[in-house]
């Protein structure tokens, strides 16, 4: 997942200037338990829900005002949070199945700091990480 804003930022009162933020989820990995119902002897519906992680880029470039120089702070964290969703499975042949399901993680909001260890440039802001996913699969069991 990636986010890219143009936003704008204040280098000092009354002065502002144009940036490029980007966040990119590197991995997503959940842990999960599922509880469902079977029905019509090959459908199954389910709920799950449990912990997930993220692996976040933080990026924000942009142009210094007054010294035209290219400014690029940046920052990678790991993010703990939850997971909770819904599916269907049908299971259409001996030994296949296919499934579409619905999850949503949730990583809570936290500040961050950027850095450019070139320029001694820092940024901070506050990101709220959510994420929606929907997974279409078919499955073959042995």
């Amino acid at each position: 997942m990636s986010v890219f804003l143009r936003n704008v930022a204040a280098a000092s009162p009354g002065q502002v200037f144009p940036t490029y933020f980007t966040v990119s989820n590197d991995f997503l990995a959940s842990a999960t338990a599922r509880l469902g119902y079977g029905f019509a002897s090959s459908w199954l519906v389910y709920a799950r829900g449990g912990a997930a992680w993220t692996h976040e880029k933080a990026d924000n470039v942009f142009t210094s005002p007054g010294l035209g120089i290219v400014v690029d702070p940046t920052a990678t964290m790991t993010r703990t949070g939850w997971t909770t969703g819904v599916g269907l499975d049908w299971a259409f042949a001996p030994h296949w199945s296919t499934n579409v399901e619905y999850n949503y993680y949730d990583f809570g909001a936290h500040d961050f700091t950027l850095t450019d260890p070139v320029n001694r440039v820092t940024f901070t802001g506050n990101l709220k990480d959510r994420i929606h996913a929907v997974t279409v699969g078919v499955y073959y069991r042995f």
